[in-house]
C-alpha cells in the first residue's frame, strides 16, 4: 500500500469498541480513502465514473472479488474503494443528498 493521504484519529470516532479495534478501523478507512484518490488519478475521476451504470459497477466489483486470493488485504481495500466510487457516482447521477436519500426536489417534498 502507498502512504496514507488522510489522517483520522481515534478521538474522532465514538468510544464504542476497544481502542485497538478503533485504530484498526481508522487505518482501513484511511487506506480506502487513499485508494479512492489513486483510482481517481488513474481513471479520471468523477467524469469517468459517471459513465458507468449499475451493471458496469457490478462487473468491475466482481472482477476484483475474483482476484481476492492474489493479495487479500490489499484487494479488500480496492474493493471497498471501488464500491465507494460506485456510490459517489450514484449520488451524483441521482441527486441524492449527503444522507444518501433522494434530494427533496426529487421527492416532491420541501
Amino acid at each position: 500500500m502507498t502512504e496514507s493521504l488522510y489522517t483520522l484519529e481515534a478521538a474522532d470516532y465514538p468510544d464504542i469498541q476497544p481502542e485497538a479495534e478503533t485504530k484498526s478501523l481508522l487505518l482501513a478507512l484511511e487506506q480506502v480513502a487513499t485508494e479512492r484518490y489513486h483510482q481517481d488519478l488513474q481513471h479520471g475521476g468523477p467524469g469517468h465514473d459517471d459513465m458507468h451504470q449499475a451493471d458496469d459497477w457490478y462487473a468491475l466489483l466482481l472482477i476484483q472479488v475474483e482476484r481476492l486470493p492474489e493479495s487479500y488485504p490489499d484487494r479488500l481495500i480496492k474493493i471497498a474503494a471501488l464500491a465507494i466510487a460506485a456510490r459517489q457516482s450514484w449520488d451524483r447521477l441521482h441527486g441524492t443528498d449527503d444522507t444518501g436519500l433522494p434530494a427533496a426536489a426529487d421527492t416532491g417534498e420541501g
